[in-house]
């Protein structure tokens, strides 16, 4: 497979499954509750929201919203920019598929801003 494909594919489904896991827990878990992953008592999905970025930090109001989103929309073409340039000097496929999830969780990101909150 080419190293381009994978990438893609990568990309593809962590987005999917990000946002099929976020679609399940928001329409069957109530907000605060959560459950076990896999039947680990150390691993759980627990139900909450964060209207900002990490560690619930935000710019505050729909400007706020809005700066982060572009902020969050050039740092992805940032990052794939970065990923154009490591594939076009044949880095290995391990660090290709890490960035590619990388982007995959940004990416995710940006939809979560712009449909789910």
């Amino acid at each position: 497979m080419k190293k381009r494909t994978l990438v893609t594919l990568v990309i593809v489904i962590i987005i999917l499954i990000d946002q099929i896991s976020k679609i399940y827990v928001k329409t069957h878990i109530p907000y605060g509750d959560g459950f076990d992953i896999l039947g680990l008592s150390w691993a759980k999905i627990h139900f909450v929201e964060n209207e900002g970025m990490a560690f619930g930090l935000s710019f505050g109001g729909l400007t706020g919203k809005y700066i982060l989103s572009i902020f969050r929309i050039l740092m992805v073409g940032f990052l794939f920019y970065l990923l154009h340039s490591m594939l076009k000097n044949n880095e290995p496929k391990g660090l290709l598929i890490s960035f590619s999830m990388i982007i995959a969780g940004a990416l995710g990101n940006i939809i979560d801003s712009a449909f789910m909150e």
